[in-house]
């Protein structure tokens, strides 16, 4: 779907747009430390009014759904943070999957 294809987002992924963004985080840092947190991501099914949000968000879309050359969730890990962060991650991953989330 292309841009003019997307509907116009909703304030509600607006506003939470805004949240991610305000993290300070680039959209590969943010896949790194909260793309395990994510199950579904359907924000980039959405054009949103700023051109600078609505570029993150469909950068981030592009890493979560492996597309476009975009490096993966385990790539931007493995960039962007520690050994520790890397290892409390697959911990909460391993304790989502034994709760079946």
């Amino acid at each position: 779907m292309n841009k003019t294809e997307r509907p116009p987002a909703n304030a509600g992924y607006e506003e939470k747009a805004k949240e991610m963004i305000a993290e300070g985080f680039s959209p590969e840092e943010y896949a790194a430390h909260f793309g395990h947190n994510w199950i579904c991501f359907s924000m980039g099914d959405a054009r949103f009014a700023d051109p600078a949000t609505d570029a993150w968000i469909q950068r981030l879309d592009e890493i979560f759904i492996g597309r476009n050359g975009a490096p993966s969730v385990a790539e931007c890990r493995a960039r962007y943070l520690t050994a520790e962060e890397r290892a409390k991650i697959e911990k909460d991953i391993q304790e989502m999957n034994e709760h079946g989330l």
